[in-house]
């Protein structure tokens, strides 16, 4: 539904948008284009049109495997069929995958869409699910997370490079880019060391029926942080959450915030890098910056879905991991704060199990440290280029040695045939004889 709505909005962009995209990749003549999920039509087009290899960037795992469903679908409670040899054995989760892909590309795969009619203009052939589905095998690929945290399948394709880390800036680097506030140090400075609670959703918006978006969250971060007798920094985001969305009979919740939180005005940002080593815990919505950031922390996390992508997957794997908490509806679906507010209590308290946790949180964050994905990251892509993985001849190229062979083995024929006439025919004039 979302790529629909994605689709509908850039439709009448779409000619000048494949104007330039084709116009730059024959200018340049790419060694290698890297593309995300929501490119991999283009990505596909660019390849077939021009022989260019692709390289997709996975921020989290998206390769066809028996291993489990797509990511998409996590949310979805996995019945036995779906796990161990069974699923291994069924092919199930494999044809969920080719279901999920088709589903998210549906637009591409109509024939009045602009990236149909530019195949057609070159030449090519209709793109169906299964040439999206062969890029994960004919393409290489890269995973942009952290072995550390997930290790990837066992039957990944060979041209898919392991994971090797996060592609992040360092805390360094983030500062350097950073204005801290003023309120905002001032609060830190004011509070125990880790006992602050951040809670941020970043662009995620979720609304529930009666109530503004704005309301809706700041409410529910106010709430589940009073019930929890939490300190809490409060991201402004998207949604814009501010104290004044708070409904206006519920002083209680006023008191409170103007006491012990501090919300980080809609339009500004903070360096997670700096912020998150100082709490004791992060509420997010579990996007895959955003994991990244809290685990490379060593921060335990509450992992709050907004949307069914990969969300739901981050908040399985922190709890798999023993760092954190994976709520299991989405947000929009929460009409008490109190499952939230047990959450943070249960990653933030001094309760032996939260201890376990933080101590988990930080030997993961140890290892973490020790890794450098983008480095990798950017080793890998040289090794591609240098190596020519997925390059193949352009339309006009191909088509010339199909040409060419179909011109020798005709020729091969004919001469096959001429041979064989005359071999026929001297034997016969030797019986006459």
């Amino acid at each position: 539904q979302l790529m629909q709505i994605i689709g509908d909005k850039i439709a009448p962009t779409l000619p000048a948008y494949y104007d330039s995209l084709l116009g730059h990749c024959s200018r340049f003549n790419p060694a290698l284009v890297v593309y995300n999920n929501l490119a991999m039509s283009d990505a596909r087009l660019l390849h077939d049109r021009f022989g260019v290899p692709v390289c997709f960037a996975q921020l989290f795992p998206r390769t066809p495997t028996s291993e489990e469903p797509p990511t998409y679908v996590s949310a979805v409670p996995r019945p036995w069929w779906q796990r161990g040899l069974v699923a291994r054995w069924s092919g199930v989760n494999r044809r969920l995958h080719t279901t999920v892909l088709g589903n998210l590309h549906a637009a591409y795969l109509q024939p009045a869409h602009e990236n149909q009619s530019r195949r057609r203009l070159a030449g090519l052939p209709p793109m169906a699910v299964e040439h999206l589905e062969a890029l994960f095998v004919e393409q290489p690929s890269l995973c942009g997370w952290s072995p550390t945290v997930f290790g990837g399948y066992a039957d990944a394709p060979p041209l898919q490079r392991a994971p090797a880390g996060y592609w992040a800036l360092s805390s360094a680097e983030q500062l350097a880019a950073f204005k801290r506030s003023a309120t905002l140090v001032a609060f830190m400075e004011a509070s125990p060391p880790r006992t602050v609670v951040y809670i941020g959703w970043g662009s995620m918006i979720a609304k529930a029926e009666g109530v503004s978006i704005a309301s809706f969250m700041t409410t529910l971060a106010v709430e589940a942080a009073r019930m929890a007798n939490v300190r809490a920094v409060v991201l402004g985001g998207w949604a814009r959450l501010s104290p004044e969305h708070l409904p206006s009979e519920r002083d209680d919740l006023r008191a409170y915030a103007a006491e012990h939180m501090h919300f980080v005005a809609p339009g500004e940002s903070v360096a997670h890098g700096w912020l998150l080593p100082q709490c004791a815990a992060a509420v997010i919505h579990g996007g895959a910056g955003t994991a990244a950031a809290a685990l490379s922390a060593g921060t335990p996390c509450v992992v709050t879905p907004v949307m069914s992508n990969d969300q739901h997957w981050w908040g399985q794997r922190v709890e798999a991991l023993g760092v954190g908490v994976g709520m299991p509806t989405f947000l929009r679906q929460m009409t008490s704060a109190r499952p939230l507010a047990d959450a943070i209590q249960h990653v933030s308290s001094t309760a032996h199990a939260a201890t376990v946790m933080r101590a988990n949180a930080a030997r993961l964050a140890e290892r973490m440290a020790e890794e450098d994905g983008a480095r990798a990251a950017a080793n890998a892509l040289a090794q591609m280029v240098a190596n020519g993985e997925g390059r193949t001849p352009p339309p006009s190229q191909r088509h010339a040695a199909a040409s060419r062979r179909t011109y020798s083995y005709y020729s091969g024929l004919a001469a096959l045939v001429l041979v064989t006439t005359l071999l026929v025919g001297v034997r016969t004039t030797r019986v006459r004889g």
